[in-house]
């Protein structure tokens, strides 16, 4: 008669694998390290479904690390992303940091106030990419502030300045000069210094290298 045989075989499934998409936005750039491992974005791979991988943002120069958003919302880095219930996409947020200088100019001397706080010239900072910050040129004793350079002009002051790369920002201070009058005799007429009267001794001041335009205004008899 026949033989019959019996077949015994082990099958084991195949683990479940879920897709972990990371993408990055904004302006800043950089890299993410995944268990340790570093990555270039965008980086997509599976993982099998209910390990546990460390997502740590790594921002690339002049950047700065904001948030995580997408199937993940966190401003923590590193993060801990649990691969469970289907595939996973998450953004990394990345803004770019710029450095302003800001300089001194000019005859005089003077100081700087950022959004209140107020600094000795030169000076350095660094600001995220779209900050809008506050500036007023704070002239000593026996100067006046004359106007902005550099990636800000005009004589606004205070001013506001949009930062959106690395720049410079010049504040040009000159010093006050006086201009004294003298006549003699005292009663015999006046000076019109730019428009101004001056009777002896009074007097005008004048920003350094600004012209003075002087007529003479005799009273009668003289």
């Amino acid at each position: 008669g026949a033989t019959e045989y019996l077949a015994f075989g082990r099958f084991d499934l195949a683990p479940l694998l879920h897709i972990v998409q990371i993408e990055s936005s904004g302006p800043g750039s950089g890299q993410v390290s995944i268990n340790g491992s570093l990555k270039n974005l965008p980086f997509s791979a599976a993982y099998e479904a209910g390990s546990n991988i460390t997502i740590e943002v790594v921002p690339g120069q002049e950047s700065v690390f904001v948030e995580w958003t997408g199937d993940m919302t966190s401003f923590n880095n590193p993060i801990n992303v649990p691969v469970v219930g289907g595939d996973i996409d998450i953004t990394v947020n990345f803004n770019r940091i710029y450095s302003v200088n800001f300089n001194r100019s000019g005859s005089g001397n003077g100081q700087i106030s950022i959004n209140g706080v107020v600094h000795d010239l030169p000076f350095n900072a660094s600001f995220d990419y779209g900050t809008v910050i506050n500036l007023q040129a704070l002239p000593e004793n026996g100067s006046v502030f004359t106007e902005w350079l550099g990636s800000l002009s005009g004589s606004t002051n205070p001013n506001t300045f949009t930062v959106n790369s690395t720049t410079t920002v010049g504040l040009n201070f000159e010093l006050n000069r006086t201009l004294s009058a003298q006549i003699y005799p005292q009663s015999a007429g006046a000076i019109l210094a730019s428009g101004t009267e001056l009777s002896d001794g009074d007097s005008k001041i004048y920003v350094n290298g600004q012209t003075a335009i002087l007529l003479a205004v005799p009273m009668p008899g003289y």
